[in-house]
């Protein structure tokens, strides 16, 4: 009789597990997909093509701007 105890308490453990791992096979989707994302626009300011970065009109403000840069990446 305890045989047969331990052989339902098993089998009703195995259910109990497996229901986790087949928990995720009954999601319904609406089978639409997320838009690409926009293409990189490259826009060109005085004959330079600038990707993404904002042209700054001072070369001491991109010197700076490096060095802190520079400076940030050694700590």
């Amino acid at each position: 009789m305890k045989k047969i105890h331990q052989l339902f308490v098993s089998i009703i453990l195995l259910g109990l597990l497996s229901i986790s791992v087949f928990a995720g096979d009954g999601i319904m989707t609406t089978g639409k997909t997320d838009p690409p994302p926009p293409p990189a626009v490259a826009a060109e300011a005085d004959g330079i093509i600038q990707n993404g970065k904002a042209a700054s009109a001072d070369p001491g403000t991109e010197v700076v701007l490096s060095l802190l840069q520079s400076v940030l990446a050694l700590f």
